[in-house]
């Protein structure tokens, strides 16, 4: 479950992030389709980060046995937080549209750090 859990929030990441650079590649490529994706990724954005807020907490929750250890999985689901708050600040109007600059730079981060999890979890 546990290992499920994790692949499924790869997944999500992946599925979240993805709109950020397909709609950089689109500007250049003008594609009908490409757009369909990115309308589509867009539409589920909120979900799955959402969902991938929740499931990330339950996958660390179960791999680390009902406790918790400060290791690369729960920075990355910190950032994760992080971004979700950049999100909230922006709908609230307290950062106007500066919150996406925050929220994309992270995003980018989000993947290093997903990378660093993926490959060595007790980095430090």
């Amino acid at each position: 479950m546990v290992e499920f859990l994790g692949w499924f929030n790869v997944s999500l990441l992946v599925f979240n992030f993805s709109s950020f650079p397909l709609r950089l590649l689109n500007q250049k490529l003008k594609n009908g389709k490409l757009t369909f994706l990115i309308r589509f990724l867009k539409k589920y954005h909120k979900i799955t980060g959402i969902f991938l807020v929740i499931s990330g907490f339950i996958h660390g929750f179960l791999a680390l046995g009902y406790n918790f250890y400060f290791h690369t999985g729960s920075l990355l689901w910190w950032m994760i937080i992080l971004m979700f708050l950049f999100y909230l600040l922006g709908k609230l109007k307290f950062l106007k549209r500066k919150w996406i600059y925050f929220h994309r730079s992270l995003g980018v981060l989000l993947v290093a750090f997903l990378l660093i999890h993926l490959l060595n979890p007790w980095l430090f």
